[in-house]
């Protein structure tokens, strides 16, 4: 008992585990504000006449590019371009999509003191947390293109960051019917 006693006397009171480091995305983010949202460009395309309207039947498609990151001292620049594309569900030859959404988003943030920020968190940041940072605007320009052509409102999908790799696209591929990387 005495061992026993002499033991629990010694014996270090159970530790917490350590915690867990930040992602290099939460890094950057503890660092960065924004400063300012805007859209550089943005576009409507519609695949249909007057006479014929949106298909009744259709497949949408929404995503954005890879982010590029510019850096200037103090500042950090985020630039990506949401898409949405809309064709017909009908499998059909047409090379117009029946709506093409388009808006360029410039997202300026100020680096606030502490650590130095490396590329390699910029980018993680830029991938995941810009991007959802710029969805409301996205969401309300979307909205807005629709009224203003007259078509039926399309609710964008909730924007969670761990989805942020579903929503990244190749601008060049993005909409196909099935491109290379998609299945049927």
């Amino acid at each position: 008992m005495a061992n026993d006693e002499s033991a629990q006397q010694g014996a270090k009171p159970p530790s917490k585990p350590a915690p867990k480091p930040l992602s290099a995305a939460a890094r950057a983010a503890a660092r960065l504000e924004i400063e300012q949202v805007r859209f550089l460009q943005f576009s409507a395309l519609t695949g249909y006449s007057a006479f014929e309207g949106l298909p009744t039947r259709i497949q949408p498609k929404v995503g954005f590019t890879r982010p590029t990151v510019q850096r200037r001292d103090q500042q950090v620049c985020i630039t990506t371009t949401f898409l949405m594309r809309i064709l017909p569900a009908e499998d059909s030859h047409e090379s117009l999509p029946a709506l093409d959404l388009r808006a360029t988003a410039e997202l300026l943030y100020r680096v606030n003191e502490g650590p130095e920020l490396d590329a390699g968190a910029l980018d993680e940041f830029a991938r995941v947390n810009a991007p959802f940072n710029a969805w409301p605007f996205w969401r309300e320009f979307v909205q807005s293109a629709f009224a203003r052509l007259n078509l039926p409102a399309s609710p964008l999908p909730l924007f969670r960051i761990p989805d942020a790799a579903k929503f990244t696209v190749d601008e060049h591929s993005f909409g196909q019917r099935n491109p290379p990387d998609e299945a049927p």
